[in-house]
């Protein structure tokens, strides 16, 4: 094999390796981070907080929702038997367990994320029921009931784009372009709600760290490059 088709190969596979791993059926995390106003439910003033919600990888199902020209999108999870699940998982500060569909009726869950073309994002995860212990969390020993996040993101209104009437898939909607960093400008809104005798905590949002969870698929990929660079350098030497 020639010296120049060797360097080839292996520039591509560095590549592989380097470019972010975005495919349809990665999913990802959503990462909330800010600080607690409150000295409720075990948090104190000024702790830094960070929450994150993991989408489901949806595959050819879409998860429920809406979508109004110009305005933005809208996913929900409302009903059980018709809403596919939204959150694979929601953790954080303080939260402990692991989070679960709320199932006491069709309509106990209560999640819904929405994105608006002012750059405002919103996500809230909890269940209609006020069995607690449906979520499967509890923040700080309290039983969690729900979690909600509003802002509006700088830079996140640019990267949107145009809005359509057609709700897509939001994996492939936020991998597509939006993956990075976003600093909170307004709109500045977040909760966290329990059984306990201070039932709400209130958070103040800095920042949204949007990321990519790869799929064991990809991770197969990844070590395909590798193993083929492995192969292509033993050849080289025997030659």
């Amino acid at each position: 094999m020639s010296t120049n088709r060797l360097v080839r190969l292996l520039g591509l596979g560095v590549a592989l390796l380097a470019a972010p791993v975005i495919a349809s059926a990665d999913v990802l995390n959503f990462t909330f981070n800010g600080t607690a106003n409150q000295a409720n439910n075990g948090y104190i003033i000024n702790q830094a907080v960070s929450f994150t919600f993991t989408l489901k990888s949806f595959g050819p199902i879409m998860p429920a929702g809406s979508a109004t020209a110009g305005n933005g999108y809208e996913w929900f999870d409302e009903d059980s038997d018709n809403d596919p699940e939204l959150f694979a998982s929601v953790s954080g500060t303080g939260l402990s367990g692991t989070w679960t569909r709320p199932a006491t009726t069709n309509l106990a869950p209560y999640s819904f994320m929405n994105s608006y073309a002012t750059g405002e994002l919103q996500f809230f995860a909890g269940t209609d029921s006020f069995r607690v212990n449906d979520t499967g969390l509890t923040a700080n020993g309290q039983g969690f009931r729900e979690l909600f996040f509003s802002a509006t993101f700088t830079g996140l209104s640019t990267a949107l784009g145009p809005i359509t009437i057609t709700l897509p898939d939001p994996t492939d909607y936020f991998g597509a372009n939006l993956i990075g960093n976003y600093a909170v400008a307004s709109q500045n809104i977040a909760y966290l709600f329990t059984s306990g005798p201070n039932t709400t905590t209130n958070f103040t949002l800095t920042s949204l760290t949007i990321s990519a969870v790869p799929e064991p698929s990809s991770y197969a990929a990844i070590a395909g490059a590798i193993a083929l660079g492995g192969v292509l350098v033993r050849r080289r030497r025997r030659a």
